[in-house]
């Protein structure tokens, strides 16, 4: 919860322009901090470089889920998403995710992309 609201704190001049909802209990996640303030910083660079309107971050249950409601993610991407090189088509450079899924692992957790609700969602959890 705190890495989370200090990573917003980071990110409130760009995403004032969209609809933020944030609903955070007091999970907490094995790990370090500045770790996974990398981590939330990478999904949201994500989220922001694609949202339409709207961006949800839950925090619930141990389960840590980022939407955006950009488009979904073509599927040929989906696969390879979490390799290093690999981005989408207004990626960087391909490794921002790669680093998020070999951190997440490396904690004991997982991490997934799923296109729902017409929009793209990043799941971290056990």
């Amino acid at each position: 919860k705190n890495v989370i609201n200090k990573v917003l704190g980071h990110y409130r001049i760009l995403l004032r322009k969209y609809e933020l909802v944030v609903d955070l209990d007091d999970s907490i996640f094995k790990g370090f901090e500045e770790n996974y303030i990398t981590i939330v910083s990478n999904i949201i660079d994500n989220a922001l470089r694609y949202v339409k309107t709207k961006i949800i971050i839950t925090l619930k249950d141990q389960r840590l889920t980022i939407y955006n409601d950009g488009e979904p993610i073509d599927e040929k991407y989906v696969e390879n998403l979490f390799r290093p090189y690999e981005k989408g088509s207004e990626g960087q450079f391909g490794l921002g995710m790669s680093i998020v899924q070999k951190t997440v692992n490396r904690f004991g957790y997982r991490l997934s992309v799923l296109n729902i609700n017409d929009g793209v969602m990043f799941v971290i959890e056990p």
